[in-house]
């Protein structure tokens, strides 16, 4: 990750480096969303899905106004917001308040967790653009796009969980309505707590249409998709997803994203809309 950065930091210098008073250039503002999938990893329950939502700035400079290529790096604000629903019935070895071994069952029935991720977002890109009519065009880009989150939390919102023990010892039968030891329904405990999130890479490949404004101005609309190269939820110290339940007031749930249940590489495709900005160094020299 420290070889990307160091590598993403120098492109963002070199473009710096190589903007002159005559260099075509573009500021451009863009709002974008989509779906986030996260097909990989040991998913019990099939897809973990969620939205994904961007507004950012870019600076992009053209290296020949009459071939169209160029290159762009910018920076942004991006959320992450996702709903993981549970049922089923999960088993982990556990230890109870006397120091005694165990084996913990815990079933859940529409087990409802939220997570919400903001990072900040730093794209850098290479793209062709090509100004068929004088009113419209088309551009194409690819790049890199690292996530750096800030803030990073789940709450469970909804659901009911029960729970027994199997104790070799007393005969290797399970123990449950017990709520004194912690084994019973329970509809009323609604944990909430940190995820574990580090610096995310993806490829992003993006094409759209360009519509011209006037001398300064355009907007486009381009459709994207992003893939993941590393998991955004690293589990420094991952615990089951649940862990022993001593009485009623003592109760821990881990976190989907927190626990050994995850390993979440992420697909993210959507749709940007954006104004941009044009000749902002007053060259005269972006072809129209």
């Amino acid at each position: 990750m420290k070889k990307i950065g160091i590598i993403v930091v120098f492109l963002v210098s070199t473009l710096c480096v190589t903007v002159q008073g005559r260099t075509p250039a573009y500021v451009d503002l863009e709002l974008g969303g989509g779906a986030v999938v996260m097909p990989y990893g040991g998913f019990d329950n099939g897809l973990v899905a969620g939205g994904n939502f961007d507004l950012g700035a870019k600076y992009a400079i053209l290296f020949n106004p009459r071939k169209g290529w160029g290159m762009s790096f910018g920076a942004g604000l991006s959320t992450f917001q996702g709903t993981r629903v549970l049922n089923g019935e999960y088993e982990f070895p556990s230890v109870d308040d006397q120091g005694r071994a165990f084996l913990l069952n815990t079933k859940v029935q529409n087990w409802t967790e939220r997570q919400q991720v903001y990072s900040a977002a730093i794209p850098v890109n290479v793209f062709y653009q090509h100004k068929r009519y004088r009113k419209s065009g088309w551009f194409g880009s690819f790049g890199l796009k690292l996530y750096v989150p800030f803030m990073a939390s789940y709450n469970v919102t909804q659901g009911d969980i029960i729970t027994k023990g199997w104790y070799e010892q007393w005969g290797g039968t399970w123990i449950e309505n017990l709520p004194q030891h912690g084994f019973g329904m329970y509809n009323t405990l609604l944990p909430s707590g940190k995820i574990e999130t580090s610096l995310l890479v993806t490829a992003q490949l993006q094409f759209g249409a360009i519509l011209h404004l006037d001398k300064k101005k355009e907007m486009y609309v381009a459709g994207y998709i992003e893939h993941g190269a590393n998991n955004m939820f690293v589990n420094k110290d991952a615990k089951p997803l649940f862990t022993t339940i001593q009485n009623v007031n003592s109760y821990q749930y881990n976190g989907y994203y927190s626990s050994l249940s995850t390993n979440s590489i992420p697909i993210i495709v959507g749709i940007k809309v954006g104004w941009r900005f044009k000749d902002v160094h007053d060259c005269n020299c972006i072809r129209q």
